[in-house]
């Protein structure tokens, strides 16, 4: 599961280096719009800065349960950097 969550990573990282503009942002308009990529509703990947603001650092998706998954990777990112706090918030929200 790591290395599926690092290789989604990496494709929002290169698909923000778009010249002309499509990348994240296209992205970004397409789920403000329908709110999912694929079947299941999608899970932005949360983590609270050092002001207490929300940063979405992680899209979870193309899993038959999202949210299970999206919790899952947040368990495991809690249990390791104990002085973060990752969550996951419904995409739309």
């Amino acid at each position: 599961m790591g290395r599926l969550l690092v290789f989604a990573l990496g494709c929002l990282t290169l698909a923000g280096c778009s010249e002309d503009g499509s990348g994240v942002d296209g992205l970004d308009r397409h789920l403000q719009s329908t709110g999912k990529i694929g079947e299941s509703g999608d899970y932005w990947l949360v983590k609270d800065n050092a002001v207490g603001q929300a940063e979405r650092i992680g899209l979870i998706f193309g899993y038959a349960n999202d949210g299970a998954a999206c919790r899952d990777t947040a368990d495991i990112l809690n249990s390791r950097y104990t002085r973060a706090n990752f969550r996951c918030a419904p995409v739309g929200d």
